[in-house]
């Protein structure tokens, strides 16, 4: 076993006394502090926000029966919780604490001293991230699942904690399982999870051997996502959830260039009624309106439609790829807040009317956190560009300056490995959807704000 002297000696950087075991007094006080946190968040929001989607995500928890559009592993364990606690109580008690411990974790690995708690308030006290964690929503699990592996990952490469380097996995499947986009995200966090795994090689071959593990953990994570969606939908097949986005592009290229390109399955359908009332449906910043109103198109499950939809939209896009890339742009561009007056869907607020008997009732702290919220819901708080502007100049900032390191290199390539994909998929221009690329951010520049080099805990128990 390597003595302590020999260790800080290996760390020339770190000049900070060595601490005795894990629970230091910062670590103490972050604990604390994370605790306060989350009740806090629990009395804020409690029962918990609840949108259209959480309903029908709860829904599906009770029943069983999933669609394609909601992550059947959610409501798996959703379902767990709601027999101990009817609704979302339990749900949002559980999501406020892992996110509040797991920023303190991560806060505790990067920060010395009272840099460590001021840094867990500011980031979960931030109003992107505080807005979010009272809602019930996939959006919010991912970026919580992937908080909890990004730190787990540090703890490893930090710690020297192998334990800590098998849970990371687990945490990069949930988050990836409750929103399959999610797998773009995790691939950064993957490779850098491959390099502290290939830690003991040369960096040659701990480059090459990380890389690789790393690509293998994605795709095994996808595989596995795949095989778990497939066991729990075996009795309702779920229908490719792409093919919104096929059929959302097939009518604006329609419209676009006169030529009717979507399918004829499609325009038989009774809820099409016509090109014409399709056309009429169809806006350049949301598919909502085609597909999730009463009465409007349905998906199928049959290959031969599917491929003849693959098909139509692949000559369509090759023949007027301008008018694609046309609409494309305007819907990142509300996605991101840019050349937009308002912010859409910048943050829930509440209830929507459901039929499950739950309702939310305002409470004098609620009033006052949603007040200082929707005074700022139109500011750089809520748009996406500045997040991506924010990352853009801290990464370059960084790697200029040579303080880039493994975990802000791979939070950086996240950030983006997020949100640029969305050019391409994104349904609608809800704010949500970028909020891993937030939370990303916000660590990234709070990691370069740190030291560079926070002290190894050296007595910080058993590997």
């Amino acid at each position: 076993m390597v003595s302590p002297a020999r260790r800080r000696a290996a760390h020339p950087t770190s000049n900070a006394p060595t601490p005795r075991g894990f629970w230091t007094p910062q670590r103490q006080l972050c604990a604390v502090v994370a605790l306060l946190g989350a009740t806090l968040t629990v009395a804020a929001y409690w029962p918990g926000y609840m949108s259209e989607d959480s309903f029908t995500q709860l829904a599906q928890a009770r029943s069983g029966d999933y669609t394609a559009h909601h992550p059947p592993l959610m409501a798996l364990f959703w379902k767990a919780l709601d027999a101990l606690l009817p609704g979302p109580g339990l749900l949002l008690i559980l999501q406020a604490a892992l996110a509040w411990s797991g920023a303190a974790f991560f806060m505790s690995l990067v920060f010395r001293g009272w840099g460590a708690p001021v840094a867990l308030l500011a980031f979960c006290l931030w109003p992107t991230v505080f807005s979010y964690l009272g809602t019930m929503w996939k959006d919010v699990q991912l970026g919580v699942a992937l908080l909890w592996g990004t730190a787990l990952t540090l703890a490893a490469e930090r710690l020297g904690w192998r334990r800590a380097l098998w849970l990371a996995p687990l945490a990069f499947f949930y988050g990836a399982a409750v929103r399959l986009n999610g797998m773009t995200a995790i691939l950064p966090l993957a490779v850098w999870w491959g390099w502290v795994a290939a830690r003991p090689t040369g960096w040659r071959r701990r480059l090459l051997v990380g890389s690789l593990a790393g690509v293998v953990l994605t795709v095994g994570t996808w595989g596995g996502i795949k095989s778990v969606n497939g066991w729990l939908t075996r009795d309702h097949p779920i229908p490719p959830p792409e093919q919104a986005l096929y059929i959302y592009d097939l009518i604006g290229l329609t419209g676009g260039s006169g030529t009717i390109y979507v399918p004829d399955y499609i325009l038989r359908q009774p809820e099409a009624r016509s090109i014409n009332w399709l056309l009429q449906l169809w806006y350049p910043n949301t598919l909502s309106a085609i597909f999730y109103d009463p009465g409007n198109l349905q998906f199928t499950s049959d290959p031969e439609k599917l491929a003849t939809l693959h098909a139509a939209w692949f000559r369509a896009v090759r023949e007027h790829p301008g008018i694609y890339f046309r609409h494309r742009r305007i819907m990142f561009e509300y996605l991101l807040g840019a050349n937009t007056p308002v912010v859409h869907y910048p943050f829930h607020d509440g209830m929507v009317k459901n039929d499950l008997g739950f309702t939310f009732q305002r409470t004098p702290l609620n009033e006052a956190v949603m007040a200082g919220l929707h005074a700022i819901q139109n500011s750089l708080f809520f748009r996406g560009w500045a997040y991506l502007v924010a990352c853009l100049a801290l990464s370059l900032g960084a790697l200029l300056l040579r303080r880039l390191d493994g975990v802000g290199l791979a939070l950086g390539a996240s950030a983006f490995a997020y949100a640029l994909p969305y050019f391409m998929i994104c349904p609608t221009g809800d704010f949500r959807y970028l909020w891993w690329t937030v939370l990303a951010t916000l660590l990234l520049a709070l990691t370069l704000l740190a030291e560079r080099r926070a002290p190894a805990d050296v007595n910080a128990r058993p590997r």
